[in-house]
Formats: structure tokens, C-alpha cells, sequence
């Protein structure tokens, strides 16, 4: 008898609904045309046993020009822009499509020391565009059970060529975006839902109904698979030069939001929609 998959759940996840759902208290999004870091800054002869077992010994001089830019140097900026003191959080939370780039430097634990608490770090990757969506949902979790009262969630898009990928891939632009989560903030996560369909834009259509007020912040994924809804008012197209953080660079440009937004996107090789809902957060 097959083994039931426990890691495909056949119906929609949903966020907990008991108890209010952690806030988004700030955003930070940054683009980056130029690569200045080496794709490989280990050992030398670790690049080179690499190569040598998968057949390729004879890329090595081409791998050591190549050029991108790490985790840490993205996150760092995104920082940066965010100012003040540093951000304290009880977990650090790295989402992506396509792994740092070939360092002796593991992101997550670098900024379980460079933010106040010490962090514990984790990563979720491999799920496309969904990956920021399920980090977010892990977090808001947590929260949910009393397991953290704020965390950081790195979301990036890293295109250069640490694994093979296509020429149209690697001549786009690096990007990143963090959002501070925690009790309190202007936005609050109130839904949170991975679904499993092959039409992703009717999907779309039901939750434009039942949020009437709400801008669709949508990714470049999701926006091929609309249709007719593409056109729709409330719908806001992603930038281009991005893929799996597109959706939430349109929230970075819109923050601080006037009213409720749903950020979503779709990972075609898994047929899933993956949305959440950000509304304003009451004042006592």
C-alpha cells in the first residue's frame, strides 16, 4: 500500500484563524543591477573537485570570474533602508528559489548574531514563488501559538548562476525584500491560504469579491494566468524584472498602505495559488 504524503495536502491551507494574526510593522525592497561578489569564495580546489565530478573540470577559470551577490550583502542593505536601531526578533527567516551563492558564510546564522534576540534562523525554499508566502505563514503560526513575538523575513531572488538556469534568468536584476513581523504594526495578516487549482484567476476573482475594498498585489506568475482579470481596477501588475519576490516589491512601492491589500502569486509547476490578506491594524 502507498505511503499518504503528509507534504501535499490535498485541499487549501489556511493560517489558524484563533487569535489575531501577526502584524507587518515595516518593508524594505532593493534592486541589484550589478553583481560585485564572486560566485565562489571558498577554497579554490573545493570549486574545482566540484566540477571535476560532474564532468565539467575544464569551467573552472570560468567559474571563478563569475560574479553575484550573497544573502548577507542584500540583507544588509535592506537594513540599511529600514534605519534605526537594529531589529530585534525571535526567529530570522530566509525564503527562496535558487541558493546564496557558493560561500564559507551561512546567511542565517550571520544574522541570528547582526539582529538583537539571536534569532534561531530556518530557510524554506524549493516552492517558487510560494516560498515567502509559506515563510510568512510559518511565522504567523508561530505567533499564533505564543512561539515568537517578532521575526525577520528575508525574501530573495537570486539570478546568477549557481546552478544551471537559463540566460533570460541570469540577465535579470538581483532583488530582495524584508518585512518585519510582530505584535503590533500598520498591517495586519488576517488570511493567509495555499490553494491547489488550475485556475488560478477565478480563484483570484472569488477573493476580489469577498474583500470588495482590497488591491491584488500580484506576481508576474499569476498576472500570465489571468486573463480577462488582468484588466481588472484593482488589480496591480508586479515589475517585470522580478520573479519569485514580485509581488512583494509591489508591496515595498505601496508601503505604507492606505487600506487592505492581497498579495499573491502562483507556482505553475505545482498548480498552487499562494495569497494573503494585510489589513489595517485597529488602534486601541
Amino acid at each position: 500500500m502507498a505511503t499518504p504524503s503528509v507534504l501535499t495536502p490535498a485541499g487549501p491551507v489556511r493560517a489558524a484563524p484563533s487569535g489575531p494574526g501577526i502584524c507587518v510593522s515595516g518593508v524594505a525592497a532593493a534592486t541589484f543591477r550589478e553583481r560585485r561578489e564572486p560566485l565562489n569564495s571558498g577554497d579554490v580546489r573545493i570549486v574545482r573537485e566540484m566540477l571535476e565530478a560532474h564532468g565539467r573540470a575544464d569551467e573552472l577559470e570560468e567559474q571563478l570570474r563569475l560574479r553575484g551577490n550573497s544573502f548577507i550583502a542584500m540583507g544588509e542593505d535592506l537594513l540599511r533602508q529600514v534605519g534605526g536601531p537594529v531589529p530585534q526578533a525571535d526567529a530570522v527567516i530566509l525564503a527562496y528559489q535558487v541558493p546564496d551563492l557558493h560561500t564559507p558564510d551561512v546567511a542565517g546564522c550571520y544574522f541570528s548574531q547582526r539582529l538583537v534576540g539571536g534569532p534561531v534562523p530556518l530557510s524554506i525554499d524549493e516552492q517558487g514563488p510560494g516560498a515567502a508566502f509559506t515563510a510568512l505563514r510559518v511565522a504567523d503560526a508561530m505567533f499564533r501559538l505564543g512561539e515568537l513575538r517578532s521575526a525577520a523575513l528575508f525574501a530573495y531572488d537570486q539570478n546568477a548562476p549557481v546552478w544551471g538556469a537559463s540566460e533570460a534568468v541570469q540577465s535579470l536584476p538581483d532583488s530582495a525584500v524584508l518585512l518585519l513581523l510582530g505584535a503590533s504594526g500598520p498591517m495586519r495578516v488576517e488570511e493567509i491560504t495555499e490553494l491547489p487549482t488550475a485556475d488560478p484567476g477565478a480563484a483570484l476573482a472569488v477573493s476580489l469579491d469577498r474583500y470588495p475594498r482590497a488591491l491584488a498585489l500580484v506576481g508576474g506568475s499569476l498576472m500570465d494566468r489571468l486573463g480577462d482579470l488582468a484588466a481588472h481596477e484593482r488589480i496591480v501588475r508586479a515589475p517585470r524584472a522580478h520573479l519569485f519576490t514580485a509581488a512583494w516589491m509591489s508591496l515595498a512601492r505601496l508601503w505604507p498602505l492606505a487600506g487592505p491589500v492581497i498579495v499573491a502569486d502562483f507556482h505553475d509547476q505545482a498548480s498552487r495559488l499562494y495569497s494573503c490578506l494585510l489589513v489595517r491594524q485597529e488602534r486601541p
